[in-house]
């Protein structure tokens, strides 16, 4: 019998090198949890003209992404969102049975510190499952 301790993994990205940092830690924990990687890019409203191209990126992500999960049984999903990230992520995280939550603690804003009140801050605040912050 498996133990799934981790069988959905969320990883949010803002199309920033920083936030990829991630993902040698997902690799490794999606390959040993056999897990769904869920990544997602959220659009905020005043850059929903621009949907099609971060669908691109996100897909482009997830295909870089499963190179790393060859062999094994974890697969990945690309999403786009359109909101506020906080918000998005704490609410598909609640409706969609996420485990683990797999950020960088830093991303498109650059290396600010956590007392701005950045998204990651706010995930952190008000999240019900586990974060693991890079």
């Amino acid at each position: 019998m498996k133990i799934y301790m981790y069988k959905r993994i969320l990883v949010p990205l803002d199309g920033s090198e920083i936030a990829k940092q991630v993902f040698p830690y997902v690799v490794q924990l999606a390959r040993a949890f056999n897990s769904e990687v869920v990544l997602i890019q959220v659009c905020e409203p005043e850059e929903s003209k621009y949907r099609e191209a971060c669908q691109l990126y996100i897909n482009s992500e997830a295909e870089q992404l499963k190179t790393g999960l060859v062999s094994s049984s974890a697969s990945v999903k690309a999403i786009v969102l359109e909101g506020k990230a906080d918000e998005q992520i704490l609410n598909y995280t609640k409706k969609n049975d996420i485990n683990l939550i797999v950020m960088s603690s830093h991303g498109r804003s650059g290396i600010a510190p956590w007392s701005l009140g950045g998204t990651v801050t706010r995930v952190l605040q008000k999240t019900g499952v586990t974060l693991m912050l890079v």
